[in-house]
């Protein structure tokens, strides 16, 4: 269960920075170079802060933004909120036609130590890692929030959401847009209120989305921290990491899948013939790339439809693959993981499509979460296949994170990605 706190935010001053969209950013882990330079271009866009260079300043990339908040504090660029609050965060977006809203809370969730703080599905690299974690060292902040979604109890089914309804009819504290989704951003400081959405999360159990980095990172932050304080009490700032916590049924809470592209050279001409071999899967050629792709918006509605699977070939040449033997999950089941592990579409296509049946060499796969753009990659004569997923549930993600396995990589992306700048989280006072 989940002890989870308002604090004083650290806030950009809108009196200081014009339109807030100009200095917020994606994920510092989504942002490619050339992006950054794009962002970089405004002189206090965050992601001088949480994506910062050698060439800013005299030390290196972690002490030069030290410096950075340093200055902008000074100037009041950023402001520290005079009382705690919990941030409401709103993204707004469209989706089949339609506007969709996820709405969640952002606030201090405190490590534990006899207990889950958080349910993890995705391994952690130390490269990665050891960047965040330098950050933090330096300019003592959480900088941008560790995604997750919250599972509540029975009793509080609908509870969070609507008091998160309630405050959404207000006026926002600050409005941003980027890359076609609209952020808001409110603050909760009524006592009442506050106490209210604590106790609903006491009874919460809190299973990190995005951000696993991030949130390993703050634990070990949180180690050192206290190594070397005098004052170490379990309400200390760094015994706790700043959390984006959006509740599970929440209809915006999003999971799109993660399109596998094969580099040529793979064998693709003997592949229609490797798949449809001694019955495997039933192999069906579609008019275009358009019946492709809505064959797979028909298959991720209908919970009945699994391990299918879009295939993409180039020159027009695309099929839709369906199991047709399904005696053949019994054979690559891994017995170290979970049966929704061994169920997933991505743990299918790898262990029985590409490893088994295609022999694709692992280095040969490529991810793209944009199908459009993956498509066009083997038309432009980049790549030399796509093989299109179905996206993988929210609630397979908790089943498998509370089961204690890991997801196979970029087997999710949850969208939209939160803002990075919205509200900084200090860690030393």
């Amino acid at each position: 269960m989940a002890v989870v706190c308002p604090f004083r935010g650290v806030l950009y001053n809108p009196q200081r920075i014009g339109d807030p969209s100009d200095v917020m950013a994606p994920p510092y882990d989504v942002i490619s170079e050339p992006e950054r330079a794009v962002f970089a271009r405004e002189e206090y866009n965050i992601v001088h802060l949480d994506l910062p260079q050698e060439d800013t300043g005299p030390g290196d990339k972690y002490q030069n933004a030290a410096q950075i908040f340093k200055t902008w504090c000074e100037k009041e660029i950023l402001l520290r909120d005079s009382e705690p609050a919990f941030y409401v965060c709103q993204s707004a977006f469209e989706e089949e036609g339609q506007t969709v809203a996820r709405t969640g809370l952002i606030g201090r969730v405190r490590f534990e130590e006899e207990s889950e703080t958080a349910y993890t599905h995705e391994r952690i690299f130390s490269g990665p890692m050891e960047d965040r974690l330098a950050l933090m060292k330096s300019v003592g902040l959480n900088l941008s929030c560790v995604f997750s979604f919250v599972h509540q109890e029975a009793k509080d089914s609908g509870l969070l959401q609507g008091i998160l309804a309630q405050l959404t009819v207000k006026p926002p504290y600050l409005s941003a847009s980027l890359q076609g989704v609209q952020h808001h951003v409110w603050k909760i400081v009524e006592p009442e209120t506050v106490e209210l959405i604590a106790q609903v999360l006491s009874r919460a159990k809190v299973f990190i989305a995005d951000g696993h980095h991030r949130f390993e990172a703050a634990n070990r932050y949180r180690r050192w921290a206290r190594r070397n304080a005098s004052d170490w009490t379990p309400e200390h700032p760094a015994n706790h990491v700043m959390m984006y916590l959006s509740p599970l049924d929440d209809p915006g809470l999003l999971v799109r899948p993660i399109h596998r592209v094969i580099a040529k050279g793979q064998g693709q001409e003997k592949w229609l013939d490797a798949l449809q071999a001694k019955g495997a899967f039933e192999v069906t050629a579609l008019d275009s790339p358009q019946a492709l792709i809505q064959e797979l918006e028909n298959a991720a509605a209908d919970p009945k439809r699994r391990h299918e699977y879009g295939l993409y070939l180039g020159k027009n040449q695309q099929f839709w693959l369906r199991l047709a033997k399904s005696g053949l999950l019994d054979e690559i089941r891994d017995t170290s993981h979970s049966e929704e592990w061994n169920q997933l579409e991505v743990t299918v296509l790898h262990r029985l499509v590409l490893e088994r049946l295609l022999q694709v060499e692992p280095k040969a796969v490529g991810y793209k979460a944009d199908s459009s753009l993956a498509l066009s990659w083997v038309d432009q004569g980049g790549q030399g296949a796509v093989f299109l997923m179905q996206p993988t549930g929210v609630d397979a993600v908790r089943r498998i994170a509370q089961a204690g396995d890991r997801m196979p990589q970029k087997s999710t992306f949850f969208y939209p990605k939160l803002l990075s700048g919205m509200v900084l989280n200090p860690l030393t006072e």
